[in-house]
């Protein structure tokens, strides 16, 4: 068999085990948000997430914030730098759009960890054809 005859033949095949891939991901962390939290950084990673997410809507700030009892704005003593803001302002979307909602904690999670699989497959079929 020829090496362009077979070439479409591997693409395909990859294809379909980036999809597979892709939709077990999804299934996995949508079925996982409907679970108890685990204990520790992972499990109250979320929760704290979101709790800093909170305490910008409340305050209208662009920095997550600690001090989530605060009955002033903890600005600027209370900002927290340590993690990208895009997942504070997708959990500040959220917040607003559904308000105190237990899915509201997992969601921009799950939505990330949804997308990450097809972005890498299309990130490496990119490069692969350098």
């Amino acid at each position: 068999m020829s090496q362009s005859r077979a070439r479409p033949s591997l693409e395909r095949i990859c294809a379909l085990i980036g999809i597979f891939g892709s939709v077990w991901f999804a299934c996995t962390a949508w079925w996982g948000m409907a679970a108890i939290p685990a204990g520790g950084h992972l499990g109250a990673g979320a929760a704290g997430t979101t709790l800093m997410a909170e305490n910008s809507l409340r305050w209208h700030s662009v920095y997550p914030l600690w001090d989530w009892f605060a009955t002033a704005n903890p600005y600027p003593t209370s900002v927290y730098c340590h993690h990208p803001f895009g997942m504070y302002w997708l959990s500040e979307l959220f917040l607003a759009l559904f308000g105190h909602r237990d899915f509201v904690v997992s969601l921009p999670a799950v939505l990330m960890s949804t997308a990450t699989p097809p972005l890498l497959y299309k990130l490496g079929n990119e490069l692969g054809r350098w």
